[in-house]
């Protein structure tokens, strides 16, 4: 029979018997909880050692406060470019930012990785089809993106600032305000030029450069101040007079039969009239008169014409001035009036350029020069 067990005194004695043992070991209890691991407290080097990845770790953002968009060539030969200052003391890397010459497309061309610009250097970026995608236009904007997108810096330009031959730089350099210049300098300080420079198509008439007119400005032109008798004057887009809509006088006998800018840029006159007329102070000019008066050729006292007759002049035998692949001759009076004018269609007058019937008002390029015989062969 077995002895009844007092299970309240065989608790109270496993419980003297814990406490003894934990006092012996030195050890303590915590909850769970509140223990520390010992990978948490190591540094990333004691628990990785050279595993490291130096791509984690946090690096100095690019500063491209320094960066200056300092010339612009935008007729470019053979290829249009931008030149870029670094006016800061640290390098520049623009290694994936982009440029553009359209703000709305800020990625149409990126730098490629490992394009720095030294401290207070320059760095020439050629602007083309094959180099970049696009080309400057006379017209226009070049923009460069950081490659998070935000606008580094900008310039723009109308037509005519960025001349052939020039650019539209900073002056002075670096820290001026864009402007037109004579002379493009290319990896070089920027420096206006004493020479004129010609910005046809920017709508101011520059005397010093033989501009006659520019676009819708003709200064005091007029059909009538140059001898015609009415109609409307124009400005060619290589910024001379174009009198093609002029009035010229009534009943005229004789006119400007043939033309040629070969050669020895040869004139032919011929009086579809039926008696002779009288040349004397005449005068035979191109599109460089009235701006260049002396460039004129003014028939001597007595030259005659007689009627059916034709009159051949010829360069630096008669008249100085050369006939142009695109010129206007235009034919005057004694009193300054125009009596019969020709504009040649570019290269048209390359052999000749000639009324396919004599005195009539059909024109065209002729395979064979007649000049002093009938057009009509």
């Amino acid at each position: 029979m077995m002895k009844h067990i007092d299970l309240q005194k065989l608790r109270s004695a496993l419980i003297v018997l814990t406490l003894l043992g934990s006092a012996c070991s030195g050890a303590t209890t915590e909850p769970e909880n509140n223990k520390t691991s010992e990978v948490n407290n190591a540094t990333p080097e004691d628990d990785m050692g050279s595993m490291v990845d130096e791509d984690m770790m946090t690096t100095t953002p690019q500063d491209y406060s320094g960066l200056v968009l300092n010339e612009v060539v935008a007729a470019g030969d053979p290829a249009d470019w931008v030149e870029l200052v670094n006016a800061s003391d640290t390098a520049i890397d623009l290694s994936g930012c982009t440029y553009t010459d359209d703000a709305t497309s800020p990625d149409k061309a990126t730098f490629a990785a490992g394009t720095t610009i030294e401290a207070r250097g320059r760095l020439v970026v050629e602007i083309s089809d094959e180099t970049a995608g696009f080309k400057l236009g006379g017209e226009e904007e070049f923009v460069i993106f950081s490659p998070t997108g935000e606008e580094l810096v900008s310039t723009s330009w109308l037509e005519g600032e960025s001349p052939a031959g020039g650019s539209y730089a900073r002056l002075p350099d670096i820290t001026g305000e864009f402007q037109s210049t004579g002379e493009a300098t290319r990896g070089e300080v920027n420096k206006s030029s004493d020479l004129p420079i010609d910005v046809c198509g920017d709508g101011v008439i520059d005397l010093e450069a033989n501009e006659a007119c520019d676009g819708a400005e003709l200064g005091d032109a007029t059909c009538e101040a140059m001898g015609f008798t009415g109609g409307t004057l124009s400005c060619k887009d290589d910024c001379t007079l174009d009198t093609a809509m002029c009035e010229t006088a009534a009943e005229v006998a004789i006119v400007i039969n043939e033309v040629t800018s070969a050669g020895d840029d040869q004139i032919e006159l011929y009086n579809a009239g039926d008696s002779a007329l009288d040349l004397s102070m005449w005068f035979v000019a191109d599109s460089n008169y009235p701006a260049e008066v002396d460039s004129r050729y003014i028939f001597a006292d007595g030259t005659m014409i007689g009627a059916g007759e034709f009159l051949v002049l010829t360069k630096d035998v008669e008249h100085t001035f050369g006939v142009g692949k695109d010129d206007t001759i235009t034919l005057y009076d004694a009193s300054g009036a125009a009596m019969d004018q020709v504009s040649i269609p570019t290269d048209a007058a390359e052999v000749s350029y000639c009324r396919q019937q004599d005195g009539t008002d059909s024109w065209a390029s002729c395979d064979e020069a007649t000049f002093g015989e009938s057009n009509a062969q």
